[in-house]
């Protein structure tokens, strides 16, 4: 179904009507299984993730009590901003107000806008972490090896940065990816959303 048509099917239930075209409605509903999917899985990455790296603070296998205590907060700094990030994007946007077409676009074109703000706030909050995650076992590798009279050679280092770098690049990319055709559908959405209202009298 092309825009033009889609235009002319919602255009006819546009707040007149109780009905809301099928196709709005399934396109909500996936949109919405999605999200509480995405809710599962941060809260399982939070347990994981975060009751493990407090785990091992405690144990503190290999690194030294003070190297896994960073790492603790760094982590859980982390996932208190990733948590902030998720619920701002996602805040009223869970279901329309009302059972009309235009509740239902008006709720599709806030998730939309949401979810461009949690990619790119996402990114962002991802890199930095990285590499700073990147700079702590780097710094960490070097302390624990240097106790054992071990040192490493300069291209060591490199390596293990460009790794890191690529894995950066991969992500970005993706996600830039992603972004586009969000943004995409939110200049469909809002087109339409424009033409069902109608010219301004």
């Amino acid at each position: 179904m092309n825009m033009d048509e889609e235009f002319m099917m919602w255009r006819r239930e546009w707040q007149s009507q109780p009905a809301v075209p099928i196709d709005l409605i399934r396109q909500v509903e996936r949109q919405t299984a999605h999200m509480r999917t995405l809710r599962v899985a941060e809260i399982v990455v939070t347990l994981v993730m975060g009751g493990g790296v407090l785990a091992a603070a405690i144990v503190h296998p290999v690194l030294d009590r003070i190297s896994w205590l960073l790492l603790a907060a760094g982590t859980w700094l982390f996932i208190a901003v990733g948590w902030i990030i998720s619920l701002r994007s996602t805040r009223d946007v869970w279901d329309a107000t009302k059972l009309t077409t235009a509740d239902y676009v008006s709720l599709h074109v806030r998730r939309l806008r949401g979810q461009l703000e949690r990619i790119r706030l996402g990114t962002l909050m991802v890199v930095f972490f990285s590499v700073c995650f990147l700079i702590f076992v780097a710094g960490a590798l070097v302390h624990e090896l240097a106790n054992r009279g071990v040192r490493l050679a300069p291209r060591d280092f490199g390596v293990f940065m460009i790794v890191g770098g690529l894995v950066n690049a991969f992500v970005v990319l993706g996600q830039m990816g992603k972004r586009r055709r969000v943004q995409a559908e939110l200049d469909r959405m809002l087109e339409i959303e424009r033409r069902l209202k109608g010219p301004k009298p």
